[in-house]
């Protein structure tokens, strides 16, 4: 399972996640932190309510000015212009976290430095953009950033002053011009009436002329309104560039049948309101309002056809993906059908105006001419009436210093840094290094030939499995802390039932193996560390105590002892110290007398005044020592631990002392299984002596963990014991897949404790 695969590489996993986390913590620590402030401006007003007021998409024209002013302000002047605008301790400030590198160069170097870290964004669509500014100090983030507003602001300010100022003397030029006309228009008027001694026209006559001057003057308008809009088509085209200006040309003469349609419907409404204002209805008139709702409809209309036909498979590949183009080319098109439109409307007024002239022609010369000489003056006094209306309001506006941008919100100086974020960065360093970790572990194991199930080992080693030894599962912190050893063993008062029941039946496979009529020694062993092989010693061992024989179990893993530790004895005397103090007397065991138990030795000794032994030889004496040495576990009688002792400066040489013999055929007399725990086979020799001292060998192999080759050069190394070989426990196995789960022992225990709760227990 993923949990135990987890375990046996916890220090991968736990080494993958700190090698992406130093990184992160020392980024943390060391990079400096980083401020962020945004001050929001909004656009308010577009046109510019001149003579000349005509913007046919101002949805369209708003997003290109916005565009324009975003891209404006990211160029090098202006970005001077807020450099320059800084104070002296402002530039301090920023040269404090921004030092330049010479003298110099220091006002090039910090307009570089805010072009860089000053970004600009139009917000969802709408009319207002956002200046960010990012810096290591917080003060100089919120100063650079309104800095930057009030510049803007400023530069527009002077734009809209400039041209105020221009169309001010534009109209005024068109005023001196229009007054000399119609001074002249007047004195000849004055003139003609003084010398024909006419003073008056007729009704019909009277009506006639306020037609034909209406429809010039507005013909007067619709020719500059149309020389406005060539004008503009004129621009866009040019901003298009020479490269797509014949794809420009190309899109404005779409020949869809809908659009066409459309463009005919537009000329024909504008056509007729044309008509309607030389009829003399007013603006607010019901037919001219729907008119003009008529007309706006139509344009959108147009809009999105054309939106759709810029969009459709027709032009893919062929448009610039650029949405500045794409909003271009929507303009041009529809400017292309305003021109149309006023051409239509043009021709329209000149048609009615001539058609009036004809009529004028047909009165008596005299009124004639005095009704040109009235139309002359009324057409100059029209327009000298209209340039002084906007000479005025081109002087408010001058006077008035209205702003089309306005800042919403300023911005403000930040508490919190944006950068580092450090909680975020070590919760992915955390992530990423996990992540690591585990396709490194899944790796690892994909890679790995390891038998996971008894018939794969069997097939491997051609030995039988005794048993499989579920992975008991006490929570992930068990398995992980050597605390927690004494969980494993299968004592009365935390027995785990699959664990008792597993170790029983290897202890009638071992019973079964045993060698009749004399005691039996077996080792326990395993290809590697870890593998379970000391519990399974201390078990089986408990396990036969239980049943009444004499058992002795020996800490033979003098390298790394661990059985004093799991039945909490002391590590000392041991199996070294036995072996180091009776080499000192191994000279005169010469006589080759059978060993006798400790009873039957104490009743041949007698003691000295000081209340010691006094014994015939060093033999009898090292064996009361063996006996002594075997430590009692304190839950069951029948069983006695010797522990590995003291350590030893040469390990190896310990199981080769021909002291061990001795002590084995001693401990044969006054037990019924003996039973030692081995260091593992692989890279230490421990074990090839071990086998010689023994009448049986248990491989231990933790299943999903150790090798196949691994399991093949362990019984290469111990190919001279192989016939002592009774079998394999399969350790740590998953009880889900082995034993089916814990339900049927949960169902066991679950009955035994309502019966318990019954009888008070």
């Amino acid at each position: 399972m993923l949990v135990e695969v987890i375990r046996r590489r916890k220090m991968t996993l736990f080494m993958s996640v700190i090698v992406i986390l130093i990184p992160v913590l020392f980024y943390n620590h060391f990079s400096a932190p980083l401020y962020k402030a945004t001050a929001i401006v909004g656009f308010e007003n577009y046109s510019k309510g001149t003579i000349v007021d005509f913007d046919p998409s101002k949805s369209l024209s708003r997003t290109s000015f916005i565009a324009n002013q975003i891209q404006e302000m990211r160029t090098t002047t202006f970005t001077q212009q807020v450099y320059e605008e800084l104070s002296e301790s402002q530039r301090d400030l920023f040269k404090r976290f921004h030092p330049p590198p010479s003298r110099p160069e220091a006002e090039s170097y910090m307009i570089a430095e805010i072009i860089k870290n000053l970004s600009i964004r139009q917000i969802n669509e709408t009319d207002f953009i956002a200046i960010t500014y990012e810096s290591e100090s917080a003060e100089l983030a919120a100063t650079i950033a309104n800095m930057a507003a009030k510049v803007l602001q400023a530069i527009h300010l002077d734009a809209r002053r400039r041209e105020y100022a221009s169309i001010k003397l534009f109209i005024e030029e068109q005023i001196r011009v229009v007054s000399e006309r119609l001074q002249n228009a007047e004195e000849e008027l004055s003139d003609y009436k003084a010398g024909e001694k006419i003073t008056s026209i007729d009704d019909e006559t009277k009506e006639i002329l306020q037609r034909v001057t209406q429809a010039e003057n507005l013909h007067n308008r619709v020719k500059a309104d149309q020389d406005a809009a060539q004008q503009k088509l004129a621009v866009i085209d040019k901003k298009l560039g020479a490269q797509k200006r014949d794809l420009a040309s190309a899109v404005v003469q779409i020949t869809d049948p809908l659009t066409a349609k459309l463009k005919e419907h537009l000329v024909e409404l504008n056509v007729q309101y044309s008509s309607l204002q030389v009829q003399g209805h007013p603006d607010n008139h019901p037919k001219m309002a729907e008119l003009r709702a008529e007309i706006e409809q139509t344009r959108e209309k147009l809009v999105r056809t054309t939106q759709e036909i810029l969009d459709g498979e027709k032009l893919k590949g062929v448009l610039d993906p650029m949405s500045q183009l794409k909003k271009n080319l929507e303009e041009a098109i529809l400017l292309e059908v305003e021109v149309q439109a006023l051409r239509a409307q043009s021709t329209n007024l000149r048609g009615t105006v001539n058609r009036y002239n004809q009529r004028l022609k047909k009165l008596p010369k005299q009124e004639l001419e005095l009704v040109r000489f009235m139309r002359a003056r009324e057409v100059n006094s029209k327009i000298y009436v209209r340039l002084l209306e906007e000479r005025e309001q081109a002087r408010i506006r001058e006077a008035a210093e209205i702003l089309n941008i306005r800042i919403i919100e300023p911005a403000k100086t930040p508490r919190d840094a944006v950068r580092p974020r450090k909680t975020i960065n070590v919760i992915i360093g955390l992530f990423a290094g996990a992540t690591i970790g585990l396709l490194l572990i899944s790796g690892r194991e994909l890679m790995r030939d390891t038998p996971k199930t008894p018939e794969e080992i069997e097939q491997i080693l051609k030995l039988p499995v005794l048993v499989s030894v579920p992975q008991v599962k006490h929570g992930l912190l068990f398995s992980m802390n050597e605390h927690f050893r004494r969980r494993w063993l299968v004592t009365r008062e935390t027995a785990d039932p699959m664990l008792c029941d597993a170790f029983s039946q290897l202890w009638g496979s071992v019973v079964a193996a045993a060698p009749p009529h004399s005691a039996c020694v077996l080792t326990v062993i395993s290809s590697c560390a870890a593998e379970g092989k000391s519990t399974v010693a201390a078990n089986l061992c408990i396990i036969a105590a239980q049943h009444g024989k004499r058992t002795i179990l020996i800490d033979g893993d003098v390298r790394r002892p661990t059985l004093h530790e799991t039945f909490e004895v002391p590590y000392s005397p041991g199996l070294t110290n036995l072996v180091r103090e009776s080499t000192r007397a191994f000279a005169e065991f010469s006589d080759q007398k059978a060993p006798l138990p400790l009873s039957e030795l104490e009743a041949q000794f007698s003691r000295d005044p000081a209340g010691r032994w006094k014994f015939h030889s060093q033999r009898q004496a090292m064996h009361v020592s063996v006996l002594k040495a075997l430590q009692p576990a304190s839950a069951l009688e029948s069983l006695r631990i010797l522990t590995a002792g003291d350590k030893l400066a040469k390990p190896h040489m310990l199981w080769s002392s021909p002291m061990i013999e001795e002590i084995i055929a001693l401990l044969r007399l006054t037990a019924d299984l003996i039973v030692i725990d081995s260091p593992p086979v692989i890279g230490i020799p421990d074990s090839s002596f071990i086998v010689n001292h023994v009448d049986r060998v248990l491989l231990c192999v933790e299943a999903a963990r150790t090798e196949k080759q691994v399991l093949q050069r362990t019984l290469k190394a111990l190919e001279n014991a192989r016939n002592k070989f009774i079998g394999v426990v399969l350790n740590k196995v998953d009880p889900v897949t082995t034993y089916g789960g814990y339900k049927y022992y949960h169902r066991s225990y679950e009955g035994l404790n309502v019966v318990k709760r019954l009888l008070g227990m």
